[in-house]
């Protein structure tokens, strides 16, 4: 069974597996009590990242639960939105979009820059490879997929990320869950 979370304020709804917990991001501690709730670690190795995007433009956080076995990387989704004061082309943010990947120094290899369809219509895709920090301090291969979404005004960018090692293994739930996503009137 899946499970589908709506956000009628923000505009977006998002179905997920059963497996995957939303967590709530209300504010930091909320946050990392949910992490905790989960796995004790996992406030520890993602609640530095998580912390930087709360401030800002975050508006959803999930994982996959059952991905944490054997792994320093549970696989993941978040929803950014963010307004947009100019109006700009789907193009013309996928284009920004890769060039401030580029300046990144953890992200390895090449970005792939893609036009798909999705149920709520149009949008980019980018993947490429990012080494994240675990808890015990090690760099971990994580495949990101991002897809971008621009509605009324808004900017939606949405995230699915997985240590390398799992990346086959959620290539198919990715595809899913990106089909699924939803806009709301």
């Amino acid at each position: 069974g899946w499970t589908r979370y709506s956000s009628t304020d923000e505009g977006f709804a998002i179905t997920l597996p059963e497996s995957w917990r939303r967590i709530n991001i209300e504010s930091e501690e909320v946050m990392l009590q949910g992490l905790r709730a989960i796995d004790p670690d996992l406030a520890d190795s993602m609640g530095e990242r998580l912390r930087t995007q709360l401030g800002g433009a975050m508006r959803f956080f999930a994982l996959d639960s059952a991905s944490l076995r054997g792994t320093a990387m549970a696989a993941n989704i978040n929803v950014l939105l963010q307004a947009i004061d100019a109006p700009a082309s789907l193009e013309t943010i996928m284009s920004q979009a890769v060039r401030g990947l580029q300046s990144i120094d953890s992200i390895n290899g090449e970005i792939k820059s893609d036009m798909v369809e999705l149920k709520s219509g149009d949008a980019g895709l980018l993947t490429y490879k990012l080494m994240v920090s675990a808890a015990d301090g090690s760099a971990v291969p994580t495949v990101i997929r991002q897809y971008i979404v621009l509605a009324d005004g808004k900017l939606l960018v949405i995230t699915l990320g997985v240590a390398e090692d799992r990346a086959e293994e959620y290539s198919a739930i990715f595809d899913d869950i990106a089909s699924r996503f939803e806009l709301l009137q």
